[in-house]
């Protein structure tokens, strides 16, 4: 079959006649004469005898309301009119007869416009020519084949888009694109057909109805001059009517969600004037609500007004659910409900924002469960959900809709608190504290907590220094033994120096810069070196020496201890290899500090005697130093892991004996063979009757128990005299010597000079 590219080159209707034809007014006067059309044809067009006379009686009705919208589209491919000619079948005289009037009055309108002398352009009567034969041609066509497809029916060729797209704008054809246009020169739709014979209508129809129902797409089509609107039967479910109900715009809007009527009115009236129209929205459908999705194309005419939309409606309700399910677990704590850390920072940033448009002020409340762990350790991971649970509970009674509650981490919460000062925060604060103290229907115990408070602007520029330094204030909180702690400057200086030096350590241990020095042990009847204790040095390339007292500490916090203790062991065991195969063995062991983080690692007891063997040295060389606090966190554990390492040749001694909470019950199940007495209690013994009692007491338990004691802290002959009239074994401290490094312990106390 010829294509509408075809047919036109055949007649040689080319651009310049599509311009002659709407330069010369014809989409301006086709309606006024295509009445005419209609009227001479009910003239001369008798009914045949059955009936088949009436449809083509009716179309010109539907044709003129087209064409007086300015559509000469209609004119170059109008199928509906071919289709009503071909089935009227005996018509065709009369149907010739009415298309010559009509052409004829299009003529008197060229004589009036066309051509400079005031006749009619014979240029302009041929592209009219040319244009009647193409309608004739396409009836012709019609009676012959059957229906002609519609300018939008499949079978386009897609290489004679371009040419008719200029084509069509030239001629002046009606829109098919929802955008506004300029008048006189309207857009134009896609032009490129083939003419081939269409699938059956109604199976068409019939599937497509399948589809939508399937995909839960309905569509619909508006009739804006005349507020009349059509629904397919997946539309009429999808907004809950029952299907073939009469409906209008009216209609439609009343099945709206009335919170979305206002932004759909917005979104409509915006899409007649231009803009696209696609939105999200709720209807109110079976006592129920829908979520849909409404996408619409506008059709103008060819001065851009607004004539039809033709649009769908999809039910986005289970996708609507899913993403909101996405967002749950994105944004909000799973076992609480609270929003999480993530969801709280971006709260807290508009929060700040809110604050600085209005000038104000806002707190922070950074709180940390007590003991949690223990509840977790003791009563199982259950008991720890229910307490979380509790207490989120327990915080949204207590502050309700003043503030906004978020869980940040395992068992820590946070609370926003706007436009509050500090006495309404310490109220608040006070109330919290309460609440949690209670007990309740829902949870039988206390649940302590400690807090830290920052505030906005007064502590800090951002979000995430504003969270930063309230969890400092609560840290400083739990290290004061206080319920909460306001933040203060000082406390941020502190904590960047902290956070800075444990990034240095973390460099410091991984380049070299740390070394051990050696404080030598003494027997207290002869002053000779009994062993040494190995102490961490850190000489900073920028800061020069950092003392162990702020390095340790940090090192502890950041998590690097570990690490520390390891090196220190290693280069410990190292040591005592090289001085034995120097000919110059040291005399006793090496005591090497243990800390508390790592006795609780699982693998310890491996790792040390790896270590200790691949540094060539025997467990025997070893004395591990552990505190009082460490052995007591878990008695148990630490009773079992000291008679392994004794079992393995190495010595126990604890460290810094006569400051912690020792049992003496638990202490006799430990595998201890030395006491280190505090240097604390040891430097005010000569003065402090109470200090020198403890003391006396250390070493008389120490006798009755076997084990060893050792003074640190030794600073002066005195103390040398006391310590070994009470019966202390060994001595430590600078009235010996300080610590040294390896080459100079080995000069001094370990060749035969030194000795």
């Amino acid at each position: 079959m010829a294509t509408l590219t075809d047919r036109l080159a055949a007649l040689a209707f080319d651009a310049e006649d599509a311009r002659l034809l709407a330069d010369g007014g014809l989409p301006a006067t086709a309606a006024e004469f295509l009445a005419g059309f209609c009227a001479h044809l009910r003239q001369v067009a008798a009914p045949a005898e059955d009936g088949r006379a009436e449809p083509i009686q009716q179309e010109p009705e539907v044709y003129l309301a087209r064409l007086a919208a300015g559509d000469l589209r209609h004119r170059l491919d109008h199928p509906s009119e071919s289709r009503q000619v071909a089935s009227a079948g005996a018509l065709p005289g009369p149907y010739l007869a009415a298309y010559a009037s009509y052409v004829c009055s299009l003529l008197a309108v060229l004589e009036q416009t066309g051509g400079s002398a005031g006749g009619c352009a014979p240029a302009s009567v041929r592209a009219l020519m040319k244009l009647a034969f193409f309608g004739l041609g396409r009836m012709l066509s019609a009676g012959a084949s059957g229906p002609m497809p519609d300018a939008g029916s499949a079978g386009a060729t897609s290489r004679s888009q371009p040419q008719l797209e200029s084509l069509g704008r030239q001629v002046g054809l009606a829109p098919a694109r929802p955008t506004p246009l300029p008048a006189g020169r309207p857009g134009v739709e896609d032009l490129g057909q083939q003419d081939c014979p269409p699938a059956a209508p109604q199976e068409n129809g019939d599937s497509l109805l399948r589809a939508q129902a399937v995909a839960g797409i309905g569509s619909w089509r508006l009739d804006i001059d005349r507020d009349e609107l059509s629904w397919t039967p997946q539309a009429y479910r999808i907004f809950g009517l029952p299907e073939g109900a009469p409906v209008n715009y009216q209609t439609f809007l009343a099945c709206v969600h009335p919170d979305d009527r206002d932004r759909l009115a917005q979104a409509w009236q915006a899409a007649l004037a231009g803009a696209d129209y696609h939105l999200e929205h709720r209807v109110v459908a079976g006592g129920g609500e829908r979520w849909v999705e409404e996408r619409a194309e506008i059709y103008r005419d060819y001065q851009g007004r607004p004539r039809q939309a033709v649009g769908t409606v999809q039910d986005i309700t289970d996708r609507k659910r899913a993403a909101q399910r996405i967002e749950q677990l994105a944004f909000y704590d799973a076992l609480t409900g609270l929003p999480n850390r993530v969801s709280f920072m971006e709260r807290l940033g508009q929060a700040l924002e809110a604050a600085d448009a209005s000038a104000q002020r806002l707190a922070l409340l950074y709180l940390d469960l007590d003991r949690f762990k223990e509840i977790n350790d003791a009563e199982g991971h259950g008991a720890g959900d229910r307490v979380l649970i509790e207490v989120a509970r327990r915080l949204l009674a207590t502050v309700g809709g003043r503030a906004t509650v978020a869980r940040l981490s395992s068992d820590e919460f946070g609370v926003l608190v706007p436009q509050r000062d500090e006495a309404a925060i310490r109220r608040m604060i006070a109330a919290i504290h309460g609440s949690l103290a209670m007990k309740s229907r829902h949870y039988a115990h206390a649940v302590p907590a400690s807090m830290g408070i920052a505030f906005y602007p007064d502590d800090a520029g951002d979000a995430q220094q504003l969270l930063i330094h309230a969890e400092i204030a609560m840290h400083q909180a739990k290290a004061r033994g206080t319920k909460h702690y306001f933040y203060k400057k000082q406390l941020g200086e502190a904590q960047r120096r902290r956070y800075a030096l444990a990034r240095a350590l973390e460099h410091a241990l991984v380049s070299d810069q740390l070394t051990l020095h050696y404080q030598p042990q003494v027997a207290a009847h002869d002053g000779r070196l009994a062993g040494v204790e190995a102490l961490a040095r850190w000489r900073d390339p920028q800061h020069g020496w950092i003392s162990p007292a702020e390095f340790i500490p940090v090192a502890e916090s950041y998590g690097l201890i570990g690490e520390l203790g390891r090196m220190a062991l290693h280069e410990a065991a190292a040591q005592v290899a090289a001085w034995r195969a120097a000919g110059t063995p040291l005399p006793g062991r090496v005591a090497v500090n243990v800390s508390a983080r790592q006795l609780e690692d699982a693998g310890f007891y491996e790792d040390t005697l790896a270590i200790v063997r691949d540094a060539g040295a025997t467990p025997a060389d070893i004395e591990l130093e552990l505190t009082e606090t460490a052995l007591m966190r878990d008695p148990q554990h630490a009773a079992e892991l000291t008679r392994a390492l004794v079992g393995a040749g190495f010595a126990i001694a604890v460290d810094d004996f006569g400051t912690g909470y020792s049992s003496l019950v638990q202490l006799k199940r430990l595998a201890v063979g030395k006491l280190k007495i505090d240097m604390s209690l040891v430097r005010d013994m000569l003065t402090d009757k109470s200090d020198c009692a403890i003391v006396e007491a250390i070493v008389a338990m120490g006798r009755s128990l076997g084990v060893v004691t050792v003074a640190e802290g030794v600073e002066s002959a005195a103390h040398a005299r006391a310590l070994g009239a009470i019966g202390c074994s060994y001595f430590q401290g600078y009235h010996f010597d300080r610590p040294l490094g390896a080459v100079e312990l080995h000069a001094k106390w370990l060749l035969p000079a030194g000795r």
